[in-house]
């Protein structure tokens, strides 16, 4: 496959896992072996949540090349609850998908859907800060904090907002309080085109997200808008990040994405942050590094 088909491949792929070009066409295989070509629609549960990036995109087309759709497709009425990647995938390469159908309701369905894709995919921060306000648990959070009772000298516990703890709690992972009332705070959801720009996997962090929305917004409303500062981030922070990004190098090797690493350049770094982490827990142990 050379590099022209495979871009054609990822462009239809990408087109169809937008969900706003109708019904996907697809074959399904029944139990007893029997196959019917029908179309499909995204259930807009489905659509709360960014698609694939680019990279995740090729991995998950050559697989499904090499060894069909494993995993069925989860439908809620009628339509693609849990799947609309690899629906997108059988489509274009034309390989029978099985399905099976969600047991509960909306609730339930929105539930299962966070849990797993924003729980499970590795979303970068602002994907899953834009899903977070797209499932609601940022206004939920916000009118449970409204009926909190202030201090008796009438002032309110100091850190962030209550309702950012309230909605991280929710939102589950190694999302900061500070940082989603920060990007809140920023109105990142009011810039579509940064909006989309996270949706497709071209920013990233909180910080891009932030200023890029209010440089958006500032364009749009004809006035100055302030950069919400920075968030400082702590030891534990830190931490959080660099435990996600082991785990993604992880799966990236498991899948056979080597990159340009030698195997002794990545023992020499597998032994530095294995030696880091020794030094943190023997200071945390012992109140000094051994």
């Amino acid at each position: 496959m050379n590099e022209i088909d495979t871009k054609e491949r990822r462009k239809a792929v990408t087109y169809l896992t937008s969900g706003e070009t109708g019904p996907v066409p697809v074959t399904i295989r029944w139990a007893d072996g029997s196959e019917d070509k029908t179309s499909l629609d995204i259930h807009p549960f489905a659509k709360l949540i960014p698609v694939i990036v680019a990279g995740d995109l090729d991995r998950l087309i050559e697989d499904v090349e090499k060894n069909g759709i494993l995993e069925p497709l989860t439908l809620y009425e009628g339509e693609v609850l849990d799947g609309r990647n690899r629906l997108a995938v059988a489509s274009v390469l034309d390989v029978p998908v099985e399905v099976r159908d969600f047991e509960g309701d909306d609730t339930a369905a929105k539930a299962y859907v966070w849990s797993t894709n924003a729980a499970r995919r590795h979303l970068s921060v602002p994907q899953v800060l834009l899903a977070a306000h797209r499932f609601g648990f940022v206004a939920a959070a916000k009118d449970e904090a409204s009926h909190r009772e202030p201090r008796p000298d009438g002032s309110m516990p100091p850190g962030a907002a209550r309702w950012a703890n309230i909605a991280v709690k929710r939102i589950g992972g190694s999302v900061r309080p500070a940082t989603l009332e920060r990007f809140d705070q920023a109105q990142v959801t009011e810039a579509p085109d940064t909006v989309r720009r996270i949706d497709v996997g071209e920013i990233r962090r909180v910080d891009s997200a932030v200023k890029e929305a209010v440089a958006e917004r500032s364009v749009m409303t004809g006035r100055l808008i302030d950069v919400p500062p920075p968030v400082p981030r702590t030891p534990w922070d830190r931490l959080g990040c660099a435990r996600s990004d082991v785990l993604a190098a992880e799966r990236a090797v498991m899948a056979g994405d080597r990159g340009t690493m030698t195997r002794q350049q990545f023992a020499e770094r597998a032994r530095e942050i294995q030696a880091a982490l020794i030094r943190i827990q023997n200071i945390y142990r012992f109140g000094q590094p051994e």
